[in-house]
């Protein structure tokens, strides 16, 4: 188990990502929205702009994802996201 502040740099062979609540496809849009209420990172959050929040949690998720040599397990809470990944990500 890892997080941002741990994993950077650190290749693993496998990887498991977690998409939590935070990220969600909108199906009426056709984007990979953020809803920062289920952001709970204090740090990150005080005093920084909600552009920039997005893209700290986008560009996190694009670190995980990297992390693994030989394959990334990727698990989306959100259904409608994990249905458009499937798109992109076959299934094992």
């Amino acid at each position: 188990m890892g997080s941002i502040y741990t994993l950077p740099g650190l290749d693993l062979n496998y990887a498991a990502v977690v998409i939590g609540p935070e990220l969600y496809y909108n199906p009426d849009t056709g984007l990979i929205e953020v809803d920062i209420t289920h952001f709970y990172d204090n740090s990150v959050k005080s005093n920084t702009p909600e552009t920039d929040i997005k893209r700290f949690i986008l560009n996190t998720y694009a670190v995980f994802m990297t992390r693994g040599i030989m394959g990334t397990y990727v698990y989306a809470c959100d259904e409608n996201l994990s249905t458009y990944l499937q798109q992109y990500i076959p299934l094992a």
